[in-house]
Parts: structure tokens; sequence; C-alpha cells
């Protein structure tokens, strides 16, 4: 499938698992920063479910979840001001930022890859069992392959999950 949903703020805020590819979202959609920001907390928010707090309980939200977050997957080769709530953070050049891209595609198809890259087992594990996925990419790395490899992340993820929906988000400042 090539057709993937553009997400609302409310919609990115609700992800359960975020791969972000080169891009520094906080200097090119700070908006969207922020929503990246709150989806990690959704599996504070699951578990608040099942103990049936209410969400506007935060204290004791915030007590019951500790440090478990949603997963967000950084890959990017510069720090950025989101790393302190990534649950990953792969540093790479931008061209290998393409690779792992790539690299997660495959095993996400087809169960393994043939890449050296660490770590690639692990995100693409991570995107195939969330239920909203969200990933994100741009152009401040000027960097093509980088914006296709987010795409066939997608497609991977739609096609191998039967999934109808696959939210992709480009930043362009």
């Amino acid at each position: 499938s090539s057709e993937h949903q553009n997400p609302s703020i409310k919609a990115t805020e609700a992800a359960d698992a975020v791969l972000v590819l080169g891009e520094d979202v906080t200097n090119t959609a700070p908006r969207l920063a922020l929503a990246l920001r709150q989806s990690v907390r959704n599996k504070a928010l699951e578990l608040a479910d099942q103990a049936r707090l209410f969400h506007w309980q935060d204290a004791a939200i915030r007590n019951l979840a500790q440090d478990q977050r949603s997963p967000m997957v950084i890959v990017s080769a510069t720090d950025t001001r989101l790393d302190d709530v990534a649950s990953h953070r792969i540093s790479l050049s931008p061209d290998n930022i393409a690779a792992f891209a790539q690299a997660v595609a495959e095993e996400i198809t087809n169960g393994s890859s043939n890449s050296d890259f660490e770590q690639v087992s692990e995100v693409a594990e991570i995107l195939k069992s969330a239920k909203k996925r969200l990933i994100v990419s741009g152009s401040s790395m000027l960097n093509q392959a980088i914006v296709e490899a987010a795409k066939n992340v997608a497609d991977a993820i739609a096609s191998s999950q039967n999934e109808q929906e696959v939210m992709l988000s480009y930043c362009v400042p």
C-alpha cells in the first residue's frame, strides 16, 4: 500500500509506537514534537485504565507507571530535544539512517534482514507489536533516501500486518 494516514495532532498523541528517522522535530515542527512527547505517556494511560484510574489523576498515573513509556525510537545524526523521552536513541550518518530504515522494512516484511545494524530486529518488533504506529521523517537531513525509507517502513507494516492505515508524517521546514 502506498496510502498512509497523515495524522492529526490528536492522532499523533494516540500513537503507541513512534519511529523518527533523521528529523529534529523540535526544530521543524514544534507542535508535532509536543504531540510526540505526549505519545510516550500512552503506556502509563493504558496502565491507568487497567487500574481504573481517571486520566485527570496525573500524580497517581505517574506514580503507577514509574518509568514505563510507550516506545519512541529516534534514529538521527544529531542530538534532539526529544532524546530524553525516547526509549531508543540510535546515532547514524544520514546515509546509514536510510539503510537502517530499509533494514527495518526488510525485517518486518521477511522476518529477517541482511543488515549489520544492531537493533534492527528490536525496532521491527516494536513496530509490529504496536497498534497505532507512527513513522516520522522529513527533509532536514537533505537526504531523499531517508524520506523514501520512511515510506518503505510504513508500506512494510501495512502489508505485513494487513493494516488499512499506518500513520506517516513528513516534517518540512
